[in-house]
Order: structure tokens, then sequence, then C-alpha cells
């Protein structure tokens, strides 16, 4: 038998300070691989992997891993079959079950894209595999304690992805709980890897810190181009072209920002031109602190209520 294909990915460490975490000087935010095992992590094509539900996350995850690893088995069970049929369509290898396999034999890693309340409706089937593989959970609103209860074990793992995941540029952040098997992580890893950046971090609550700033601020950035674009139709420009210049003015500053070593601060500075039409528009955004009064009006307010959810 031929050797199995496998993907591989170095991994990168992610230093900073975040406030109100304890520590020295900086704070090791993503958990430490062991030099050993995790310099170099690979999933092979023999890797079993199992999700349940296939919506909008869901089919999209089984289409990256697919596109990554093409000879990889995946099995889905949900229950519209007909209906992640059509989401997953043109996909080889995927087998689409509507409820859980009675042998649960050698799977790797479960994933669980469902939403949180349809966890109650699971036939004994479902508990029974939650209980006995390694699970992954892309549920919204469901912390890693409440996880682990719901599994009946501290084999978990909860993934937080954001919304450009669907076109493989997401930001996604991971959370393990204390047995999950260095294995599953791995697969955790490549699920995530074509769908864009992911990282795991050493405290569930830094989830919730996060959140504003990369979870939520898709819809701040889409509130942002939808009053440019209706300031350019008030403009008499067409609905094609002023969709243009926004994403594209959108796009390139965010490559920019990625790829060039300066600061937002310093990139700002290199725009504006003493007294031109930049600075002009830029004195009416930051006008008595304007700007940085709605940033962190909105990001307080939903680190808020992440935490009132977690709790709840």
């Amino acid at each position: 038998m031929a050797a199995a294909r496998a993907i591989q990915i170095r991994r990168r460490a992610w230093h900073g300070n975040v406030r109100g975490i304890p520590c020295r000087c900086r704070c090791n935010l993503i958990s430490k691989l062991d030099q050993q095992d995790r310099e170099m992590v690979v999933m092979k094509e023999s890797t079993r992997l199992l999700f349940f539900g296939g919506g909008n996350m869901g089919s999209a995850l089984i289409r990256g891993v697919r596109q990554a690893l093409p000879n990889l088995k995946l099995i889905l069970v949900d229950p519209d079959v007909g209906r992640v049929e059509d989401a997953v369509r043109g996909l080889q290898g995927v087998s689409i079950l509507p409820d859980a396999p009675s042998s649960s034999s050698g799977y790797d890693l479960l994933v669980l894209a469902v939403k949180p309340q349809n966890v109650a409706t699971f036939s004994d089937g479902h508990r029974r595999l939650l209980a006995e593989s390694p699970v992954l959970s892309v549920m919204a609103g469901m912390p890693l304690g409440r996880l682990m209860e719901v599994c009946g074990s501290a084999r978990v793992a909860r993934v937080m992805p954001n919304l450009p995941a669907f076109v493989g540029q997401g930001t996604s952040l991971g959370v393990t709980g204390q047995t999950f098997p260095i294995s599953a992580k791995t697969a955790v890893e490549q699920v995530f890897a074509p769908v864009g950046k992911f990282e795991w971090v050493v405290d569930a609550a830094l989830i919730d810190k996060a959140m504003p700033f990369y979870a939520c601020a898709p819809r701040y950035i889409f509130a942002f181009a939808e009053q440019r674009r209706k300031r350019l139709a008030r403009l008499d420009f067409d609905t094609e072209f002023a969709q243009l210049l926004v994403a594209q003015t959108m796009l390139g500053s965010a490559a920019m920002l990625a790829a060039d070593p300066r600061s937002p601060s310093e990139l700002k500075r290199a725009v504006i031109s003493p007294g031109g039409t930049t600075e002009a528009g830029v004195i009416e955004m930051e006008r008595e602190g304007a700007l940085p009064k709605i940033v962190r009006a909105a990001t307080s307010a939903a680190y808020r209520r992440s935490v009132e959810l977690r709790k709840s």
C-alpha cells in the first residue's frame, strides 16, 4: 500500500500582552507545543473524521478538508440528508448518514457543527460517540466547561471561527480540555488550515476577550462598508462601481496591514498629507475622540455579552 500523503504545517509562537491576565511581562497566549511531538504536525489520509451537522460552517470545513486531503474518508451525520447532499455536492468520499453510525471504533475526531439547542435531541448513538471520541465543537454560545458536561469527557476542544472562513480567509481560536490528545489537536489544526488562520489559546477566557476583535469584527467592518456605499450612491455612483471601490479598497488596505511591517499608526501617517483631503476626513472622524469612543463602546458591549452567554 502506498504511503499515505500527509499535510504538514509548522507552528509559530504568538506572544502578546493582555490586560487583566496575570503575567510578569509578556503573556504567551498560545499553548507551548512539545518540541518532539509538535514541531511538525501531520494528519494522514488514514485519519477518520466524523461530522455532526452539515450546515454552513460544517460544510465549509468539510470542503476545506477535502481540498487539502482529497483521499480522506469523511462521515457526515445530519437528519436532513437532502439538504446536506446539496451543501457538499460534488465532493467525493463523504458518506452522509441520518443518524450516528452503529460502530464507533477508530474515529480520531468528532466535529460538532450543530446548533447548541440541537444537542438536547441527540440520540443514544450520538451521545455514545461524544463520550468515546475526542470532540471538536464549533457551536456558538457553548463554553468549554458546558461542552465537557455534555460530552461526559474532558477530551474536548472548542474553536470559534469567524465569517470569512467561508471564503478561506477566516480567523479561528481554539482551546482544549485537560485530556484532549495530541493526535486530535493535529486533526483540529488541519481541519481549520484550509479556511484561514488558526491558533490555540491556553485559557478559555481569552476567547471571550478576543471575540469582539475577530468574531464580531466582520460585522463592524461590513457596517462601515455599508455606509461608504450609501455615500457613493448619493454621489450618483452605480451599485456595481460603488461595490468595487469599497471592497477593493478594504481588501488592499487589509493586505497592506498584514504584509507591511509598519504599525497601523505609521500606515495612517503614510496616507495623510498635511492640509490634504485625507486629513480633513480624519479630523471629522476623530473629532472629540468619536472614533475611539465608538470602538471602545462596541467592543466592551460585545465582550460583556460574551461573558453573559458563557455564564448562562
